[in-house]
């Protein structure tokens, strides 16, 4: 598999400070990569995805809810629900550039007429596809659910009554990844999107929401480029904090992350838990050691540290209602980092 990223970590700026409950803070943020939430074979680098559903019926997830909260069934023509999302999932992959190619199949699988039913392709199918788009693996949509309702509602505030009008889409999905050589995998998802319109005017509110149409085709563009930023590693932004204090190392220390000299922090935070006969010093120390160990990227010494931070707190209750939530949860986030950084070498190959 191609990707220009790895598993370090980022660090944007650490320049905003804010007043917490408990103590004095500095905020950061960092970029983080997350694992996806399929671990494809590091043999799989071309894909093909096929459409292998059969059209939601036209009567069928479609439905509207006057002002008065009265809902009635509609019937919407559109069977193309499948045909947008694999194109959008096959563009999304394709611009990533995680897999060498990803082809997608203009052909429907499914012969069976049947909505409700999923339906499994055989191994022959599978190789036949795969050598036909020259692929490693199938991704074949099996099914997709597609509810929608547009409602109506009418507020009233003090300048007079105002008009909602909304629509609501949700999707469902079902899919199945058949390598060439191996076991298949089945996973589903769910999103959710929502078109607001708000005014005085009852028309001018309702005039403003997309049609229903336009509404599906883009929730189901929309699906296929969230799927596609699910199935590959993706960077979030997490936020950190660094203890401050008016303890002399750790001022030291702090002049050093401005500078993001990380080992020389780490030094002066090390000498103050050493050093200081306040236990609030000593786990606060250690946190922030454990912060720079993570932004270093090394999160067993991260772990080593916070745990640390938390058998020090323990011996004071009143920190541990305050700066102990944050502390304990931390703990959770590096267990978690840990967890996912074995996933990530797994799914990338580093």
């Amino acid at each position: 598999m191609n990707t220009k990223k790895n598993i370090h970590i980022i660090l944007i700026i650490v320049i905003l400070m804010m007043n917490s409950c408990a103590s004095k803070m500095f905020y950061t943020t960092l970029d983080v990569l997350k694992p996806a939430d399929i671990s494809f074979p590091l043999n799989i680098n071309n894909i093909a995805i096929v459409n292998n559903s059969y059209p939601q019926p036209s009567n069928v997830g479609h439905t509207t809810e006057n002002i008065s909260g009265k809902k009635s069934d509609e019937i919407i023509l559109f069977d193309s629900a499948a045909i947008f999302i694999t194109a959008a999932l096959s563009d999304a992959l394709n611009s990533q550039s995680f897999f060498n190619n990803v082809n997608h199949s203009l052909v429907n699988q499914n012969l069976t007429k049947n909505h409700d039913s999923i339906n499994v392709l055989s191994k022959e199918r599978v190789k036949t596809l795969c050598n036909m788009f020259k692929a490693d693996a199938v991704m074949a949509l099996n099914k997709v659910v597609v509810n929608d309702c547009r409602y109506e509602f009418l507020v009233e505030n003090d300048q007079g009554f105002k008009y909602i009008n909304e629509i609501d889409v949700k999707t469902k999905t079902d899919w199945t990844i058949y390598p060439l050589n191996g076991k298949a995998i089945n996973i589903q998802y769910v999103d959710s999107f929502l078109w607001q319109t708000e005014s005085y005017d009852r028309k001018k509110s309702f005039e403003e929401l997309p049609s229903r149409y336009d509404a599906l085709v883009d929730a189901s563009i929309l699906t296929g480029a969230n799927i596609a930023e699910r199935m590959i590693p993706r960077w979030d932004k997490e936020e950190r904090y660094f203890f401050v204090s008016n303890n002399k190392s750790m001022q030291q220390a702090m002049d050093s992350v401005s500078h993001r000299k990380w080992e020389k922090a780490i030094e002066l935070w090390e000498n103050a838990a050493q050093t200081s006969k306040s236990n609030k010093i000593k786990y606060q120390s250690y946190c922030n050691i454990a912060t720079s160990y993570e932004i270093l990227g090394d999160i067993d010494q991260a772990i080593k540290y916070i745990e640390n931070a938390e058998n020090t707190i323990t011996n004071n209750s009143f920190a541990l209602e305050k700066d102990g939530f944050y502390i304990l949860t931390y703990h959770q986030n590096l267990l978690k980092r840990k967890i996912e950084t074995k996933i990530l070498k797994q799914q990338i190959g580093n």
